[in-house]
């Protein structure tokens, strides 16, 4: 919570950076940072794409 509050106060690559550590350092999550935006790109690409929202976000 207190780096979201951090980064909530001052919005920044320090702040950010920091916030994201903690996400990532929480646990395993089975894919590398890299991966994750890979996924990330191809799914909004896809959703460009389709014109669609994916289920999820139904």
């Amino acid at each position: 919570m207190d780096q979201i509050g951090a980064l909530l106060r001052q919005p920044g690559k320090a702040t950010a950076d920091a916030f994201c550590h903690c996400i990532a350092a929480y646990r395993d999550w089975g894919v590398s940072f890299g991966e994750a935006v890979n996924r990330f790109m191809a799914d909004s690409e896809g959703n460009r794409r389709n014109g669609r929202p994916p289920l999820p976000d139904w």
